[in-house]
């Protein structure tokens, strides 16, 4: 019973994933439904501004004309207020009720008071596929449901005519069950893609055993940062020393505490996204914010970090004002004086580079 009672509140309040992960794509979330009200408002108000015009010539439509304007006007101004810039999920989601409250309104109105002799056919429709359009928590999607159904039903026990309002009062609540059923099933698939398209997006830019960005990343990040902004652009070349050794004598695992160490060491040094894990042992980072005596100290620290858990990298870097021409060159000038720096080392230490 427990486990039922949890995977109903799992499904109600964050549509079957959890609060975690939910939160997780809250962005995504919010923009892919304000993408979906930028289009829907705007068919919304191309449909009414026709029914309105379509109302001077149609004598059936003429007592709705002051119907079409004013769910047209809300129309543009939703339309107007997601379409200028980019709103915080909860504003996202006061306009999608907003939206879909006009909508719902307007087909009471259209199904009770304006034909209460006939079934409220457009009330159904709009029932059925306005909460389809969108991507909220299942519990406050119902709720809102379920008070349009009784607004609905309200409505047409005080203008239906005799016969016809049974018929609706009964549709009114099977469809508003239908509507949350569909509405609930529908968020679950969104949301569940939603961590999907997260998660690779994560993978196709994560190095899974450091967590730090990856070369795809790097590859992608390079020509972006090289074009960026005023001052300098700094390329430092980090190869670990001994990772071969290590992983020969010792075994794979203890080459990789090694290497999530000088990963740790350089996220500590760094700043966040600045750090790249591109090949076995090679890590680069792009860094604009430092001079040279700011990056002199943040490699000091590096080594002194790494040296205290007696691991060693040869680090190699190279700067150039922005915005830089030829990226590639400047990670290879990074790359020779790393090399500079390992041969350094092995001739310093007395290892033969052949038999590491």
């Amino acid at each position: 019973m427990k486990v039922f009672t949890g995977t109903v509140k799992e499904t109600m309040l964050t549509a079957g994933i959890s609060e975690q992960d939910y939160r997780r794509v809250a962005d995504e979330r919010a923009d892919g439904n304000q993408d979906g009200l930028r289009i829907f408002t705007f068919l919304s108000a191309i449909f009414l501004a026709g029914m309105f015009l379509a109302s001077f010539f149609l004598e059936f439509a003429a007592d709705k004309r002051p119907l079409y304007a004013t769910v047209f006007l809300v129309m543009v101004l939703l339309n107007l207020i997601c379409g200028r810039s980019k709103l915080k999920e909860s504003g996202v989601i006061a306009c999608i009720y907003v939206f879909m409250g006009t909508l719902l309104g307007f087909g009471i109105l259209m199904g009770t008071l304006f034909t209460p002799d006939e079934h409220g056919v457009t009330f159904v429709a709009l029932l059925i596929a306005a909460p389809l359009l969108f991507t909220d928590r299942p519990v406050r999607m119902c709720a809102f449901i379920i008070c349009a159904g009784a607004v609905y039903v309200a409505c047409a026990a005080a203008f239906d005519q005799p016969q016809t309002m049974p018929t609706d009062a009964g549709n009114a609540v099977i469809f508003t069950v239908i509507s949350c059923v569909l509405s609930t099933y529908m968020m679950q698939v969104r949301s569940q893609r939603l961590i999907y398209h997260d998660e690779a997006r994560y993978l196709s830019r994560t190095d899974v055993l450091t967590g730090l960005l990856n070369r795809n990343c790097f590859e992608h990040d390079l020509p972006q940062r090289a074009q960026e902004g005023a001052g300098s652009l700094t390329v430092v070349y980090v190869d670990v020393n001994g990772l071969h050794a290590l992983n020969d004598t010792q075994g794979h695992e203890a080459g990789d505490r090694m290497l999530r160490s000088i990963a740790e060491a350089l996220r500590e040094t760094f700043p966040a996204g600045a750090v790249y894990r591109i090949g076995g042992d090679e890590f680069v980072v792009l860094d604009a914010e430092s001079n040279a005596a700011k990056l002199d100290a943040k490699l000091a620290f590096f080594e002194a970090h790494i040296a205290a858990e007696s691991y060693s990298a040869a680090v190699g870097y190279a700067t150039q004002a922005l915005p830089i021409a030829d990226a590639a060159g400047l990670l290879k000038a990074a790359e020779q004086h790393m090399y500079a720096a390992k041969n350094r080392y092995y001739e310093q230490s007395g290892i033969d580079r052949r038999v590491v």
